[in-house]
């Protein structure tokens, strides 16, 4: 936790002390590769629900731009959530952590500004795994997740921004319906001629 708070500090700070006004690049083709890390809170109506809270995360992330604003990508998420309770046997699980893949289109606004926002939707796969206290893993039902957010990002350069986002997910398995809150701050690089 502490890590994160940093993360997020120093993300201000560059924000903050911007020496010049930059936009984003917006031609068709643009790329960008970017890192973020996160903190959920977890909801729902399923066991993962019951038993598990908030926790840290961090995901890899690639855009394409399509042009007119809109741009498509893929999310690599790996993301942990605590159990609610201290676990007091080696049989009671210790941490819940989802794997997610999911395709996402972005939809900008003032994309030419140095501060630009979007809202984004996205759909894919959540893989689930149990980590029991006694060390060892238990994969579950994988199933399929759903998301949607918006965000916020602030270029320090043509190239560079940080990314705020606030997203929520909803992810269902025969388990239940786990639905999540997430804050993720990160950095994007922007591949430009």
């Amino acid at each position: 936790m502490k890590n994160y708070l940093r993360l997020v500090l120093l993300s201000l700070l560059l924000v903050c002390f911007r020496t010049h006004q930059v936009s984003g690049e917006e031609r068709k083709g643009t790329i960008s590769m970017g890192f973020q890390y996160q903190y959920s809170l977890m909801g729902g109506v399923s066991e993962y629900a019951d038993n598990y809270d908030g926790g840290i995360g961090y995901g890899i992330k690639l855009k394409y731009y399509l042009g007119k604003k809109k741009a498509i990508g893929i999310s690599f998420e790996n993301q942990y959530h605590d159990a609610t309770l201290e676990p007091a046997t080696v049989d009671d699980p210790g941490r819940l952590q989802f794997n997610t893949t999911t395709v996402e289109f972005f939809r900008y606004f003032e994309r030419n500004k140095p501060v630009s926002r979007y809202v984004v939707i996205g759909a894919g796969l959540c893989q689930p795994t149990v980590l029991w206290s006694a060390g060892g893993p238990e994969r579950t039902e994988d199933g399929p997740i759903v998301t949607a957010g918006a965000g916020t990002e602030f270029f320090i350069s043509r190239s560079i921004a940080v990314d705020f986002r606030l997203k929520g997910s909803t992810f269902v398995n025969d388990d239940g319906l786990t639905a999540a809150g997430f804050f993720s701050v990160g950095f994007a690089y922007y591949v430009v001629n």
